[in-house]
């Protein structure tokens, strides 16, 4: 009850986080139009279990959905937004709190990837989950063929604990999941 209390303290609502280059801010209709351009592209998807979005609606409703989980505490989703171009360039949030802990997603558009935008808000993201919300650990979930951010994880001091083969079944194919563990030492 105590975790509980202070996360809704400490996350919610949403608050706006800056760093160099990136604003961390809740997502808004207005992001429709750069979520879509994000979501409908299958390189951003390939390693995540939804494929790409069709049309606006499909994206509009997983915000609305995004939105709602989010009502429910059970979901955490910031907007990553360039700053110098005021456009939505992926996502990075909290998607389940478990044992004082929490699972942790990302997404960035390929467009923007291989510029350091992930890692400076992997830095940002980890900081804040030991630091403010002292979570005592950070879980990720990573299809093994993502070398990308296997790596990343790795640069961030994530551990890998297991692989589980077969894991998930996506767009007809069985994919493997490596789960990473980042505990706080604080």
């Amino acid at each position: 009850m105590f975790f509980r209390l202070r996360l809704k303290r400490n996350i919610f609502p949403l608050p706006v986080f800056e760093t160099e280059r990136l604003i961390f801010r809740p997502m808004t209709m207005d992001d429709l139009n750069d979520l879509y351009d994000l979501a409908s592209l299958s390189k951003t998807v390939e390693h995540l279990p939804w494929g790409p979005h069709l049309n606006l609606f499909e994206t509009k409703c997983f915000l609305e959905s995004v939105v709602e989980k989010m009502k429910r505490f059970r979901y955490f989703e910031w907007g990553i937004e360039l700053r110098e171009e005021k456009k939505l360039i992926g996502t990075i949030g909290y998607t389940g709190f478990e044992n004082g802990g929490s699972e942790m997603g990302y997404v960035l558009s390929p467009k923007y990837q291989k510029n350091g935008y992930m890692t400076e808000a992997m830095d940002f993201f980890v900081r804040y989950s030991f630091e403010v919300l002292r979570l005592k650990h950070i879980k990720l979930r990573i299809m093994e063929k993502n070398t990308p951010s296997r790596r990343l994880a790795e640069r961030f001091g994530f551990k890998l604990t297991d692989t589980k083969r077969n894991y998930m079944f996506i767009r007809g194919e069985s994919r493997d999941v490596c789960f990473y563990y980042l505990y706080n030492k604080i």
